[in-house]
Formats: C-alpha cells, structure tokens, sequence
C-alpha cells in the first residue's frame, strides 16, 4: 500500500494498485454522482496477519466490516 513489505511484493502492488485504480475511477464516475471508497487499511486480526487477538489498531474482520458498512451509502 503506502509503503514497502520486503517479501509481499505482490500484495504490496497489488495495494498500491486498487488504491490508484479507485482513485482514477472515482474521477471517472464523479460526473454520473457515483462515489467510489477504498479502505486501505493495514492490519486485521487473521491467519494471514498472525495476530491472534483483536485490538483497536487490528480489528476482527467482522467488526471491520461492520464500521465499513457504517460509511457506505
């Protein structure tokens, strides 16, 4: 995403990535008063993050999602 994770090079450019391609997308759609949200968030407690207990800095994927909903139209 904002910065560089030495052995994910993918998953880092493909964060990099969405979060440009939302950019130019959300410039695309503006017009048709269609608003386009990334979340490019860093941590959330799961096997792949090996954090084994939710905290405020990393969510479970289900309270994730719950204050993600919040924010959607």
């Amino acid at each position: 995403g904002v910065g560089t994770f030495p052995l994910l090079s993918v998953y880092s450019a493909s964060k990099t990535f969405l979060k440009h391609w939302s950019i130019m997308l959300s410039h695309e759609l503006r017009k048709d008063n269609i608003q386009v949200t990334c979340y490019n968030i860093y941590y959330v407690c799961t096997k792949m993050s090996k954090i084994k207990k939710p905290t405020f800095t990393a969510p479970s994927p289900t309270n994730f999602v719950k204050a993600a909903m919040c924010v959607a139209g």
